[in-house]
């Protein structure tokens, strides 16, 4: 009975979360690998104010609210001020305020994750953030959106898919 009863149950949830398709990317000289929930979109984005001339390389994919991106930056001097640039406007993007931060890694990159939440219009979000400062370019991976949309496991999937190519 009890089996049957987790079997349902799986069944139930996965299908709520059906619309996760994961998929593997290698943007050419990206320098990294991602597996992101959907087809990916690309786009080119000028980055402003102190680093005006700098251009954002960035996939991504949406599903149901929330956008799942990676991309890169980069920059004669890619060190902790552009990390903490990027950061915080991030963060301002969604009038955020940081919860809490850690050093994560990827191979033998040291990075940030950042975890933010804050409002868009009047819906509660969340931002999750990697930065990795690593041979003149900044790696981002960011999941923004709708707070508790996403299940822990697929967050998960997403941010521990990320693997740098070269160091």
């Amino acid at each position: 009975m009890v089996r049957g009863l987790s079997l349902v149950l799986t069944l139930v949830l996965a299908g709520c979360y059906a619309e996760f398709d994961w998929r593997e990317i290698r943007p050419a000289d990206a320098g990294f690998t991602v597996s992101l929930p959907g087809r990916p979109a690309y786009e080119g984005r000028a980055l402003s104010g102190e680093h005006a001339g700098l251009t954002m390389h960035l996939w991504s994919a949406k599903v149901g609210d929330t956008v799942f991106a990676a991309g890169y930056v980069d920059s004669r001097v890619a060190d902790a001020r552009l990390v903490d640039s990027l950061r915080d406007a991030l963060v301002k993007n969604i009038g955020g305020r940081i919860l809490s931060e850690r050093e994560v890694r990827s191979g033998n990159a040291i990075g940030s994750e950042t975890i933010a939440d804050g409002i868009a219009g009047d819906t509660p979000m969340e931002l999750r953030l990697r930065l990795y400062a690593a041979g003149g370019r900044v790696y981002q991976v960011v999941a923004l959106g709708r707070k508790g949309a996403v299940p822990a496991a697929e967050m998960e999937n997403f941010f521990d898919s990320f693997r740098l190519a070269r160091p």
